[in-house]
């Protein structure tokens, strides 16, 4: 079995290439060791700093970033919606769903993964269709959206989606 750890570069450049075909920019990082670099740090309003104080080592998202869509009026005037990815190299569980949308919330992610090797189980999306607050957030991001990696092929499984396809 491969380690977690070394899922997360082959995560990361799969959905950048996902990103980068429906963004005018995109930025992803590793930061499950607690370290964020500039290039998002720039985009936390100081009014939103405290979320660091609840991130610690072993307590990040396995990657964050962020999307930037350009106005088509004023490109100057880009719009930044944070991203974060939760990785398991397990079966998908309830306790993951809650750690990805505790992470989407903490920053306001407007698109949380939570990506597994694993096949998503049919009791997880039966839940989820029964009680959809577990992957839809109000005001901060749409779904939360599941997907199965496949670490032989070093790519998410496009069909593997759950609830839907990102990015629609």
């Amino acid at each position: 079995m491969v380690a977690e750890r070394e899922l997360y570069e082959a995560v990361k450049r799969n959905l950048s290439d996902l990103l980068q075909a429906k963004f005018d920019g995109h930025y992803l990082a590793i930061t499950s060791e607690g370290s964020f670099p500039d290039e998002i740090l720039r985009h936390i309003p100081h009014s939103d700093e405290i979320i660091f104080s609840f991130l610690k080592k072993k307590n990040s998202p396995d990657i964050t970033g962020f999307v930037k869509l350009e106005t088509k009026t004023e490109p100057k005037y880009a719009a930044f919606y944070f991203v974060t990815v939760e990785i398991k190299n397990t079966t998908i569980s309830l306790e993951d769903i809650y750690q990805a949308k505790r992470y989407a919330d903490l920053f306001k992610a407007k698109y949380g993964f939570l990506i597994s090797t694993k096949v998503i189980p049919t009791t997880i999306e039966r839940l989820c269709d029964r009680i959809p607050i577990l992957y839809i957030a109000g005001t901060s991001y749409e779904k939360l959206r599941l997907a199965q990696f496949d670490a032989e092929k070093a790519e998410i499984i496009q069909k593997s989606w759950f609830p839907e396809l990102p990015f629609k």
